[in-house]
């Protein structure tokens, strides 16, 4: 069974998702996040795959300077080195969104991808979603 985390804070969002990765453990806050992936560390496991919103508790268009969004776990896992198989950057807010990739590409993450939460959505939904 695939390892997978989940931010969001999007009832919604994380209701669709879990219906697709019932296995997959959710994070609705930053903390909560960095909690999980410091105690994969602990437990020497790695993630399949880690999905980070940026825009979390305050509604679109939240500044990177605020404290308590998928920025502050992007700038947690430049220093910690966690071991993840695939990175999905699903925030509505792109300019925040391309800087989490920026910041995990130049921690060393690769296979990094920058995804909408529409696309994600579509990918999930497959064809009868309108794209």
């Amino acid at each position: 069974m695939p390892k997978i985390l989940f931010l969001d804070d999007d009832e919604l969002r994380i209701k669709t998702f879990r219906s697709h990765y019932p296995s997959a453990d959710i994070a609705r806050t930053a903390s909560g996040c960095i909690e999980r992936l410091e105690r994969i560390l602990d437990a020497g496991e790695e993630l399949d795959e880690l999905y980070l919103d940026h825009d979390l508790d305050g509604g679109p268009g939240v500044d990177a300077a605020v404290v308590g969004t998928g920025m502050d776990v992007v700038r947690w896992m430049a220093v910690h080195s966690v071991p993840v198989n695939r990175l999905i950057v699903h925030s509505l807010n792109r300019n925040r969104a391309r800087e989490m990739g920026f910041a995990l590409k130049k921690a060393g993450y690769r296979r990094i991808n920058m995804y909408s939460w529409l696309k994600i959505k579509a990918d999930l939904e497959g064809p009868s979603w309108p794209h």
